[in-house]
């Protein structure tokens, strides 16, 4: 069963989060000195919704190159991680 909501930090270190909204991927970005307007629909893989210095990146319906399924990698962390605690217990650790 996949989540309603995901929400995971960039990787980059700057001020923002990833996000999966009911199947719909994408990020949030603050930027500190750069403004922009608008909306962009020019790339590959996103549209991009601008409001001053926060942006929304919303990936495409049929995009050229996908985004990578962080919320599906963060399930299957947390089974691994529950298995290795089970096999810990059988072997008495």
């Amino acid at each position: 069963m996949q989540k309603l909501l995901s929400i995971r930090p960039l990787n980059d270190n700057t001020s923002g989060f990833r996000f999966d909204l009911v199947g719909i991927k994408g990020l949030y970005r603050k930027r500190k000195i750069q403004r922009r307007w608008g909306v962009n629909q020019n790339g590959d893989t996103f549209v991009q919704i601008h409001f001053g210095k926060r942006s929304v990146y919303i990936e495409q319906f049929k995009p050229v190159r996908r985004l990578y399924d962080f919320a599906l990698l963060q399930h299957v962390q947390s089974i691994a991680k529950s298995a290795e605690s089970r096999i810990n217990q059988i072997r008495g650790f």
